[in-house]
C-alpha cells in the first residue's frame, strides 16, 4: 500500500510541474503580444567603442525606415510603387481608388460572370436558380461556391516583401542613412541587401551592407556589414486575416465585412468613398510608436440581388382608369433583397421600367394611356443606388397587370 501511494504522490507531484510549465509558458507568450509593441535593436556585429555612435545611428535609422515601409504597405493595400522605391509598377486608375490623398487598390472587383454566375439583371446573379435557397435544398451552398459576388484579389504576402518592402528599405537606407553624417570617417560603402523574416509576433530585418570605415585619426579601418531590427508586428497574421473575410464577402452576399471574424483580435471599419468604399483593418495590439498598424483595401460596388419573388405575391387585382394603385395593391409580399457591401438598398415596382416610370410609394392613378396599352407588365427590383437587379417573371409566367378596356 505504500508503495501505490509513493506512486500516486509521484503522478500528483508530476501533474502540478506540468500544470506550472503551462502556465508559464502562456503568459510568457501573452505578455508578448500585449502593450504597445515597440520596436526593439539589436546590433548584430560587435565594433570597436569609437564606432558605437555611428553603428547606433545605423540602427537607428533602418529601423525608422522599416516602420515606413510598413505603414506604407499598410495603407496601400500590400503595395510600394516603383516611384516610392518599390518595384510594384504603377497601377491603371481602374485598378485603385483615391481616399485621403492615398493609392488604395481594388481587392474586390466586381463579378466577371463565367460558369453559372450572371452579371447582368434580370438573371443575376446565377441564371435560373431562386435566391435565396431554402436551408434545407440540396443546392443550398450552391450560390455560395460560385462566388458570384465578387472576384477577390487576395494579398500574396512574399510578393508584398520581395515586390515592396525589401527594394523600398534598400533605397531609403542609401537615402536616409546618410554616411556623411560622420564627416570625421572615411567610408567606402557597397551596397545594402534586406532580408525579412517573419515570426508569429514580430518581424526581423536582416540588413547587409558592406562598409570599410577609416579613422584617420589613428590611421586604421574597420569592416562592418550586419545590422538587425525586429520590429514586434505580426504581419503575416493580419495577411491572412483580410484572405479570410474577403473570401467570405465575396462569396457570401449575406456576410458583413465589418463583423470581421469573431474572437480574431482584429477590428474591421468601410469607409465610403462615392459608390466604392475603403475597408480598414486593425488591431490595437499591433502598434508601432504607439500608433495602430492599419491594413487597407478598396472594394468595388457590387450590385445587390433581389430575392426571389414568386407568382402568388403579385396581386391578380384588375384596375381601371383614374383609379388610385398602392405597392400593397399589386405586389402582396414584402419586396426583399440583399446588398454584399451593406449598401442601402432601394425597393422598386416599375410600370414601365425601360421608361423609368416607377410606382411611386404613395400610389398612382392609372391613365387613358395606360388603358390603352394594357395589358401591363410589372417589373419589381432593388437598387444600391448604382445598380438594380430586377425580376419580371416567374419561371415562364410574366408578371402582368390586367387593365380592362373601357366599352
Amino acid at each position: 500500500m505504500k508503495r501505490k501511494h509513493a506512486q500516486v504522490t509521484l503522478f500528483l507531484i508530476l501533474g502540478v510541474v506540468v500544470i506550472l510549465i503551462v502556465i508559464a509558458l502562456f503568459f510568457t507568450l501573452s505578455s508578448q503580444r500585449e502593450g504597445d509593441l515597440n520596436t526593439q535593436t539589436t546590433i548584430a556585429q560587435k565594433v570597436p567603442t569609437e564606432l558605437n555612435p555611428f553603428m547606433t545611428y545605423m540602427q537607428t535609422c533602418i529601423e525608422t525606415v522599416a516602420k515606413q515601409g510598413i505603414f506604407m504597405l499598410g495603407e496601400q493595400g500590400g503595395y510600394i510603387y516603383e516611384g516610392q522605391g518599390g518595384n510594384k509598377r504603377e497601377a491603371p486608375s481602374s485598378f485603385f481608388l483615391a481616399h485621403e490623398e492615398i493609392t488604395v487598390p481594388y481587392r474586390i472587383k466586381v463579378s466577371i460572370g463565367g460558369g453559372e454566375c450572371m452579371t447582368q439583371a434580370p438573371h443575376y446573379p446565377v441564371l435560373n436558380q431562386q435566391y435565396p435557397y431554402t436551408d434545407l435544398s440540396t443546392q443550398a451552398t450552391k450560390y455560395d461556391e460560385k462566388g458570384c459576388f465578387g472576384k477577390p484579389i487576395l494579398f500574396s504576402f512574399n510578393n508584398s516583401l520581395d515586390l515592396s518592402l525589401v527594394p523600398y528599405m534598400e533605397q531609403q537606407i542609401k537615402e536616409q542613412c546618410t554616411l556623411d553624417t560622420f564627416p570625421q570617417y572615411e567610408f567606402d560603402a557597397a551596397e545594402p541587401a534586406v532580408k525579412v523574416h517573419p515570426s508569429a509576433f514580430k518581424t526581423i530585418f536582416t540588413v547587409i551592407y558592406p562598409i570599410s570605415i577609416t579613422l584617420p585619426s589613428i590611421g586604421r579601418t574597420e569592416q562592418v556589414e550586419l545590422f538587425q531590427a525586429e520590429v514586434r508586428i505580426a504581419l503575416k497574421e493580419i495577411y491572412e486575416f483580410a484572405n479570410e473575410i474577403m473570401i467570405k464577402d465575396s462569396t457570401d452576399p449575406r456576410y458583413d465585412i465589418r463583423t470581421g471574424i469573431p474572437s480574431s483580435g482584429f477590428s474591421v471599419s468601410t469607409h465610403q468613398n462615392g459608390n466604392d468604399d475603403v475597408v480598414k483593418i486593425q488591431s490595437d495590439t499591433l502598434k508601432l510608436d504607439g500608433k495602430n498598424f492599419v491594413l487597407s483595401f478598396a472594394r468595388e460596388n457590387r450590385p445587390p440581388a433581389l430575392e426571389y419573388v414568386s407568382l402568388t405575391s403579385i396581386s391578380d387585382k384588375e384596375v381601371i382608369k383614374d383609379e388610385q394603385v398602392t405597392w400593397a395593391d399589386l405586389v402582396l409580399e414584402p419586396i426583399k433583397g440583399v446588398d454584399p457591401d451593406e449598401d442601402t438598398i432601394t425597393s422598386l415596382v416599375w410600370l414601365d421600367r425601360i421608361n423609368g416610370k416607377v410606382l411611386p410609394d404613395t400610389g398612382y392613378t392609372f391613365t387613358l394611356a395606360d388603358v390603352n396599352r394594357a395589358p401591363l407588365q410589372i417589373e419589381i427590383g432593388v437598387s444600391d443606388g448604382q445598380y438594380t437587379d430586377y425580376q419580371s417573371q416567374n419561371i415562364h409566367e410574366q408578371f402582368i397587370i390586367d387593365v380592362p378596356q373601357i366599352p
